[in-house]
């Protein structure tokens, strides 16, 4: 009971219960799926050629391997610290629900444009966490977040980084990508134990372009959905948010 009367009341209450859920729901259908996700995301993914509209909503819940399940989660739980305190819990769903079906919507039409496999499955959760990451830069730009998740996030990068075929076939990249890493961490874990919100965000957009330079649009990285995931949150944001939580 001593301990308990010592537990922060204030980290209870503000506790990001939805975040919470949704990385839970995420890792538990990681497990049930993984061993067989071809059928799984034949089934739930967001398939353009033969789309289901079920699918524009649990696609967002499906994840290719283990370093793209972590790299959503950790930016996840660095959204839900900053926002979910702001929006009621409605709020909250409905814009990471949004953001997950305008992202699908997008890497529909992008692929047209961009010669991309329409039959190819969109799945995971980046365009819907994009939406929330937009939304947390309108609510609150300048909230201080720890730097070590921060920094936490930069591993799952690493591994798909390291096991991107164009990466890996040039030891020059691969080399500039861990020291761009490694020397990142170390000037926000030594130099700054805290970072607002928008120098978050715009560390993970540092790393996104970086990941463009060096493979070019990809069949299997919608980054133009993650895009519309963003433009949804914003637009969400503005339709279904209270007056006061703007």
């Amino acid at each position: 009971m001593d301990i308990l009367k010592h537990i922060d009341s204030g980290l209870l209450k503000n506790f990001p219960a939805v975040t919470f859920l949704i990385a839970t729901a995420c890792l538990v259908i990681f497990l049930f799926t993984y061993s067989n996700l071809t059928y799984y995301e034949s089934m739930l993914g967001f398939v353009p050629a033969t789309p289901r509209i079920y699918s524009m909503i649990t696609y967002s819940f499906l994840h290719a391997n283990m370093p793209h399940l972590l790299a959503n989660i950790i930016m996840l739980i660095l959204i839900g610290i900053v926002l979910e305190d702001s929006l009621d819990r409605l709020s909250y769903i409905l814009v990471y629900l949004t953001s997950g079906v305008v992202a699908a919507v997008f890497d529909m039409f992008s692929r047209s444009v961009l010669g991309i496999s329409a039959s190819m499955p969109f799945i995971g959760a980046s365009g819907a966490i994009f939406g929330l990451a937009g939304v947390a830069m309108l609510v609150k730009p300048y909230e201080k977040l720890p730097s070590a998740l921060v920094v936490l996030f930069i591993v799952p990068l690493i591994m798909l980084a390291v096991d991107s075929p164009s990466i890996i076939k040039n030891p020059f990249v691969m080399l500039l990508v861990l020291m761009l890493a490694g020397l990142m961490a170390a000037v926000v874990l030594f130099e700054m134990p805290y970072l607002p919100t928008l120098a978050v965000f715009f560390y993970y957009t540092v790393f996104t372009l970086l990941f463009i330079i060096i493979q070019g649009f990809t069949d299997n990285v919608s980054y133009i959905g993650h895009l519309g995931g963003l433009l949804g949150g914003v637009l969400s944001f503005f339709l279904f948010c209270r007056k006061g939580e703007k």
